[in-house]
């Protein structure tokens, strides 16, 4: 639901001549993150389990400034 309203977003942000391009950068600007992530720390998390993983998730964003 979150793909589908950013490319929304985009699309009516953008100016008409170059909507495709807009919402082609956004939803590339949100999804690509992610997937860098599975790339780079894929193999380190590999074998951690769900828990694990909430939990350094949930002190890392306690942790960080924002």
């Amino acid at each position: 639901m979150s793909l589908v309203a950013v490319s929304w977003l985009a699309l009516q942000l953008a100016p008409p001549e170059s909507r495709a391009i807009w919402a082609a950068v956004a939803i590339a600007a949100y999804t690509l993150p992610g997937t860098l992530g599975t790339v780079l720390f894929g193999r380190w998390l590999s074998g951690r389990g769900g828990a694990q993983l909430a939990a350094w998730d949930a002190v890392l964003r306690t942790v960080m400034p924002r």
